[in-house]
């Protein structure tokens, strides 16, 4: 089975994403579980945690924290490869357009994460480029 993150992942706000890739079998508290549970489909995907008669409270199910788990190591392998520079300007516009001149250092590495932001419907080499909604927040995750 091929692990992915569920749709409803990149319909949370961008916080609750940095927080979800950071600490996914993190016990979610009262607001986060009141985000999710306004996304459909999303209620299914959490449950309620219990030992010994104290409850700790709601957690991501085990598939989607293991989707996310594996998004963040493909993101992870991508980001080591990067030059120090290529990092600090990508997370300088993480999120906005992120320039043309770093879209060949972040190709390189790996994985095409990019969205072409150019409607021209011709050569992209030299436009500037946005990230998937995951890679975004994982940029932001890195952020301290």
């Amino acid at each position: 089975m091929i692990e992915s993150v569920p749709g409803w992942f990149h319909q949370l706000p961008p916080d609750l994403q940095t927080a979800l890739i950071r600490a996914p079998h993190r016990v979610l508290d009262a607001d986060q579980v009141q985000v999710l549970s306004q996304r459909s489909g999303v209620v299914g995907d959490a449950y309620f945690v219990s030992h010994g008669g104290r409850s700790e409270g709601f957690r991501l199910a085990p598939a989607v924290v293991a989707g996310i788990e594996a998004e963040t190591r493909r993101r992870t392998a991508w980001w080591n490869a990067l030059q120090p520079a290529t990092r600090e300007g990508l997370i300088e516009h993480v999120n906005g357009e992120v320039p043309a001149e770093f879209r060949d250092d972040a190709l390189s590495p790996g994985p095409a994460l990019l969205t072409d932001t150019s409607s021209s419907g011709g050569s992209v080499s030299g436009q500037p480029f946005t990230f998937d909604p995951f890679t975004r927040a994982y940029i932001a995750a890195q952020i301290d």
